[in-house]
């Protein structure tokens, strides 16, 4: 009798510390995300957008609330310092900013003890500022307009049931209509046309 009790004891034990490490189903979800991101697409069909970025390190932030074992919704920002392009500013001190947010929602395809695959999906805003400064002064440019959508492949280790980490690769789709500068004002991007930023990262999962 004494060895039976012993044995259910230890199998309520295991299955409790397996329930533990079983990653949140539901509830509140923060994540933080960093990578590398490239340009695709142009401005106004003419100014390719590698022309002035060559690349971007972004950082992003997301908060929502996993409804369904299988579905996230939420919000995002992300910030990117832009890494900028010889053919603009081969002789000009440029600097840029990017900057995304909006809503989004993650799908989990599937969902191991250690492991989830996702697609997320999301659309919202961007901005861009950028500096330039030359021998005839600085200048400034102020960009935006909508982000139509942005999607996102990726796969989380849990660490626990409270931590994961796993790598992401994400493709957005926007359009920059106008801004300002400070040498011309408000200004109008005739044929805007549609860019995107290709990313490659790491993500970070928390769920209190």
């Amino acid at each position: 009798m004494r060895a039976l009790a012993g044995v259910a004891a230890f199998t309520l034990a295991a299955h409790a510390r397996a329930a533990e490490d079983m990653p949140r189903d539901h509830g509140f979800e923060l994540d933080v995300r960093t990578g590398y991101a490239v340009p695709v697409g142009s401005l106004d069909g003419k100014s390719p957008l590698n022309a002035f970025w060559a690349g971007a390190l972004p950082i992003g932030l997301g908060a929502g609330y996993r409804i369904h074992p299988r579905i996230y919704v939420g919000g995002y920002f992300q910030y990117a310092y832009g890494i900028m392009s010889g053919r603009i500013c081969q002789e000009l001190d440029c600097s840029a900013n990017d900057y995304r947010f909006g809503v989004d929602a993650r799908f989990y395809v599937s969902q191991g003890q250690s492991t989830q695959i996702w697609i997320g999906l999301g659309a919202g805003a961007e901005f861009a500022h950028i500096r330039a400064n030359g021998p005839s002064g600085r200048a400034t440019f102020d960009l935006g307009g909508p982000e139509y959508a942005h999607l996102q492949v990726g796969g989380d280790y849990r660490l626990s049931s409270h931590v994961g980490i796993g790598p992401f690769v994400g493709m957005s789709l926007a359009r920059f209509g106008g801004g300002n500068s400070s040498t011309d004002g408000h200004i109008d991007i005739e044929d805007a046309a549609l860019h995107g930023w290709l990313s490659l990262g790491l993500r970070g999962v928390f769920n209190p």
